[in-house]
């Protein structure tokens, strides 16, 4: 170890500089990542706050709650049974589920993009049964 030290000391002062650059630039970009991942945490437990406030439509998930503020945030919002999937890293079983229970509610509407992919929107009944939680 005394080697090592000794090897240090007769180094010059440039490489000290860049340590020390090297150490501060690592920690500015740290503390920036920290930051920002304070707000995605804020933003994202914001948007499931405001998801919650579905689930007193009674008998409804979380997910099928975020898809249904999904459709109140955008109504010409058109989904897949992918976009749940990629969305909430669940499995096709699972977002078809959730999908189709809130086309059994009458919530939203299936149509045929082709003979296999399946699109959903808002149905008509949608607005009626929303209105009463989001005033």
């Amino acid at each position: 170890m005394s080697n090592f030290l000794g090897s240090l000391q007769d180094c010059p002062r440039v490489f000290y500089n860049d340590i020390g650059y090297f150490v501060a630039y690592n920690l500015r970009v740290l503390d920036l990542s920290f930051k920002q991942l304070q707000g995605y945490l804020k933003r994202k437990q914001e948007e499931k706050k405001a998801a919650n406030t579905f689930l007193q439509l009674g008998d409804i998930n979380d997910r099928q709650a975020q898809i249904i503020k999904m459709f109140v945030d955008n109504p010409k919002e058109v989904i897949t049974v992918k976009d749940i999937q990629s969305r909430f890293f669940v499995s096709a079983t699972t977002a078809k589920g959730d999908i189709m229970g809130l086309v059994d509610r009458g919530l939203i509407n299936e149509f045929a993009f082709n003979k296999v992919k399946r699109g959903y929107v808002r149905s008509d009944k949608f607005e009626e049964a929303v209105k009463p939680i989001i005033k």
